[in-house]
């Protein structure tokens, strides 16, 4: 089956979080803080250029290993 991520996100990436990220006050669960990652590196390499930024739902799921 052909993977809806896209290729750059196949990869093992670290994402570099300013240190307020890292200690949000939130309660988010596991899921969530998966999802909020990689969004966030979804939106990285355009995170300066772009305000809005778009990703498949299916690819979001398959990213964070999310199967329901």
């Amino acid at each position: 089956m052909k993977s809806s991520v896209p290729a750059m996100l196949q990869q093992n990436h670290m994402v570099k979080k300013h240190i307020a990220t890292v200690h949000v006050e939130a309660n988010l669960s596991f899921l969530e803080r998966k999802m909020f990652n990689a969004l966030l590196l979804n939106a990285y390499p355009n995170l300066l250029k772009k305000r809005r930024h778009k990703m498949r739902y299916s690819a979001l799921c398959e990213l964070i290993d999310y199967d329901s």
